[in-house]
């Protein structure tokens, strides 16, 4: 063999080798980004019990949900305990999402989709990630769009898709495909507000309520009994369903959100309620406006529940055994209640205004203008 034939063969074998990595490396490329096949999980092997932590990523911040033992928590709420339902029910589906379409999509096409990935320009869609108890990733995605469907109660020919049907998401082993599922999965947004325990202070039994707005005239109604009807004082007649419904609603404030790193002395001018109760619990509550729609409320919580009951006038013996015990039980279900309460005192919450609209009534909306004399 000359000279010449042997860079000849040399060239064909760099080229036969050069094919052949370019074929390998090709094969193996399209083994990690394997087709996505629709029915199949989107997470197989997922176990919802194994999650102990949720976090999403998107352009407005971050959500991060971290089980503490037997609790869920919060991150950016101060951990503030978390809704156990809303994490049950976003853990069930993820466990069991499908694929219901794909589409091949190039990174540079990810932002039409919603897709891109969070803090790398417009189009960034939730970025979502599972974690377990050693901290080993379980899984993770990016929820983009939402697409609509049709109202199937709407059979016009002009009716306009408004229906959300489902989200496109991009998942780790499928970087360059599009995945549609059939959930729209709206828990996975940027809203810490969403995952908080629904659970909020609850003002029972109330005995005496004093309600002093920031600028203006106080009023105080009291009652006797828990079951005696309403005094105002320093007014014969006033607004008795007023009071009834400033009471009430003591005991049925919903919770909106909680304000990060603020503080109850911060609140600016603010509405201050002085509840008394039959438990010998004092609450006293802070109230200012925050927008139309929402306030800000601080509390904080004196006193201990009685240690023994105190008989009814004329109770009768046999009757004393059912009565200390339901007594007894009310009073754990209270002092679990009052545990939860006091460990939240020196937090700021957020409120609708709905909820605690019957206590912002001023003393001339309880006192009725005096009738003109002879009528």
């Amino acid at each position: 063999m000359n000279r010449k034939q042997f860079l000849v063969l040399l060239v064909l074998v760099l080229l036969i080798g050069g094919a052949g990595l370019w074929m390998f490396r090709s094969d193996v490329a399209s083994w990690g980004t394997r087709e996505a096949k629709t029915g199949e999980r989107l997470f197989p092997g997922l176990i919802a019990a194994d999650v102990a932590k949720i976090a999403m990523r998107g352009a407005k911040g971050a959500v991060t949900i971290v089980r503490e033992g037997d609790h869920w928590t919060v991150a950016e709420r101060s951990s503030y305990p978390a809704d156990v339902r809303e994490i049950t029910d976003l853990l069930a589906k993820l466990t069991e999402l499908k694929v219901v379409q794909t589409q091949t999509v190039t990174e540079a096409q990810w932002p039409r989709l919603e897709l891109a990935d969070p803090g790398k320009g417009d189009g960034a869609g939730v970025a979502l990630e599972l974690t377990g108890k050693d901290g080993k990733p379980l899984g993770s995605l990016v929820a983009g769009k939402t697409y609509l469907k049709k109202d199937p109660l709407n059979p016009l020919p002009s009716a306009q898709d408004g229906v959300p049907a489902g989200r496109y998401v991009r998942v780790l082993a499928y970087p360059q495909v599009a995945i549609t599922v059939a959930d729209p999965l709206a828990a996975v947004e940027i809203n810490p507000g969403r995952w908080l325990a629904k659970e909020f202070i609850r003002v029972d039994r109330v005995r005496t309520l004093n309600v002093a707005p920031a600028d203006g005239p106080a009023w105080k109604v009291t009652r006797e009994e828990e079951f005696m009807p309403w005094r105002m004082a320093g007014a014969d007649r006033f607004n008795v369903p007023a009071a009834m419904q400033a009471a009430q609603a003591l005991s049925g404030m919903t919770l909106a959100d909680v304000a990060p790193g603020m503080k109850g002395d911060a609140l600016a001018k603010p509405l201050v309620i002085t509840a008394e109760t039959f438990d010998g619990l004092t609450y006293t509550l802070r109230i200012a406006p925050k927008d139309a729609e929402h306030y800000y409320l601080s509390y904080s919580i004196a006193g201990e529940p009685a240690k023994e009951r105190k008989p009814e006038k004329g109770e009768k013996a046999e009757e004393r055994e059912r009565l200390d015990k339901a007594w007894a039980q009310s009073q754990e279900r209270l002092a679990a209640r009052l545990k939860f309460e006091r460990m939240l005192q020196g937090l700021v919450f957020i409120v609708p205004k709905s909820s605690v609209a019957a206590l912002l009534r001023e003393r001339f909306e309880m006192v009725p203008p005096a009738r003109p004399a002879g009528r």
